[in-house]
């Protein structure tokens, strides 16, 4: 069976720095702020952070630099992050939507590996994980149970496609592939992992007459 799920593991590498890590938990200091003339509103405001607070003085959006990367941070009115965004130095960059509880609901990020989206529930598993490598090549989309094993997923080759479905318990039960060539494999399993039917087959072009 030709299982393509390479393009899931592209998934995760960003959201985990953005998301509960160094860009939330900055702390911000010093700023500066460039007039034109003295006595003149600054024109420029230049600093390494910007804490905006509410009309009771709680820290509501917080926008800094540091040697990690640039962030944005988001918290609602009692204090807890919602909102988390986020660039690195190499280049990748993330965004976390987190809910009311402060729980990271959804995540999206890339860096040089890949790409990938996800969409969690309320115990921090993620349900749904799309995932696409930098060359476009490879590709993945997964639907997860309760604890996080994949019931659902299709993966991409550059010259390959596949679709397996599982049970409960993460294991393999019905699945399909087509390869390079054109060759198929299609197959139904038992929950002891035993071929209940599997065909293979050389899909081609049709016969020219």
């Amino acid at each position: 069976m030709l299982r393509q799920r390479s393009g899931l593991a592209v998934m995760g590498m960003v959201l985990a720095a953005v998301a509960g890590g160094a860009i939330s938990h900055w702390m911000f200091c010093g700023h500066s702020a460039h007039a034109d003339e003295p006595g003149t509103p600054p024109q420029v405001l230049r600093a390494q952070a910007v804490v905006i607070v509410d009309a009771e003085g709680k820290e509501r959006l917080t926008l800094g630099v540091r040697p990690e990367g640039a962030g944005l941070l988001v918290r609602g009115p009692d204090g807890k992050e919602q909102v988390v965004l986020g660039v690195t130095p190499k280049g990748g960059a993330g965004l976390a939507l987190n809910d009311t509880e402060g729980k990271q609901r959804i995540g999206l990020g890339f860096d040089a590996e890949g790409g990938g989206l996800f969409l969690m529930d309320t115990n921090g598993v993620s349900r749904v994980d799309v995932g696409l490598s930098p060359d476009s090549q490879e590709g993945g989309f997964a639907l997860n149970g309760a604890n996080g094993d994949s019931r659902v997923s299709i993966g991409m080759g550059s010259q390959s496609v596949g679709v397996t479905l599982r049970d409960e318990e993460g294991k393999d039960r019905l699945g399909m592939g087509l390869g390079p060539g054109g060759g198929g494999d299609f197959y139904a399993k038992d929950h002891f992992g035993n071929d209940i039917w599997r065909a293979l087959g050389q899909v081609g072009p049709p016969a020219v007459p």
